[in-house]
């Protein structure tokens, strides 16, 4: 069970990260303040482009839901324990990562500019995918993870 704690630690620290990460730069947009871009150059490129909007919805609305149905996800394996809640975690992992490609593909070959929040917001989903799928697996765990 200490490694199923650890993987569950992992989840909500990363989970955490891709939130504080994607409400920076929702604040950013909403409030018009450039991005502090530190060593790489191209966020405000990024944040700037059209595709960086889905209906009109800047990306990091969508990415903060995301971080935040990830951590409801986990605290509900964590209580309850149920196949169902990490399948479900592994899934949303999957499709994140699915995602963050498409991001990744956007910011090097259309926009040709790279944004440090962006990655790692694509870091954190593929963090998200690694620590659930040991967890995925796990079909004999019925009780609540953390007791």
């Amino acid at each position: 069970m200490k490694g199923t704690r650890l993987l569950m630690l992992g989840l909500i620290v990363v989970s955490l990260i891709g939130l504080a990460d994607a409400l920076y730069l929702a604040v950013a947009t909403y409030t018009d303040t450039p991005i502090i871009c530190g060593p790489i150059e191209g966020c405000n490129d990024v944040a700037k482009s059209p595709y960086t909007r889905i209906l009109g919805i800047p990306l990091s609305v969508f990415g903060t839901g995301y971080y935040l149905i990830a951590l409801a996800i986990v605290l509900s394996m964590i209580e309850w324990g149920s196949a169902r809640a990490r399948g479900l975690m592994f899934t949303w992992a999957i499709a994140g990562v699915l995602f963050s490609l498409y991001t990744l593909y956007l910011q090097a070959v259309v926009i040709d500019a790279w944004c440090i929040y962006c990655i790692i917001s694509e870091i954190a989903t593929v963090l998200l995918l690694a620590l659930s799928f040991p967890l995925s697996r796990h079909q004999e765990l019925r009780q609540p993870m953390l007791q």
